[in-house]
């Protein structure tokens, strides 16, 4: 369901990756645009994608929570 408000992001690319915060984390392949992995689904909100740890994390803030997730698979590291 779309929130009263809609939702944005600032995508962001990392190596072959187009990664957005759209209820779900994502990581596409930003040529093909084809599914790499998805984080578990939040409620939709307003924030970007960050990544840190010279690539190999990134944070998102959603409706939710705030999550860190492993940019090689979207398993989720920690969330607050």
């Amino acid at each position: 369901k779309m929130p009263e408000w809609g939702f944005s992001c600032s995508p962001r690319t990392l190596g072959n990756m187009l990664l957005l915060e759209s209820g779900h984390t994502v990581a596409l392949n930003k040529v093909t645009g084809k599914g790499i992995w998805a984080s578990e689904k939040y409620r939709m909100g307003y924030g970007s994608v960050t990544v840190f740890d010279n690539g190999k994390k990134v944070a998102a803030l959603n409706n939710d929570a705030l999550i860190i997730l492993d940019t090689a698979t979207g398993k989720e590291l920690a969330k607050h």
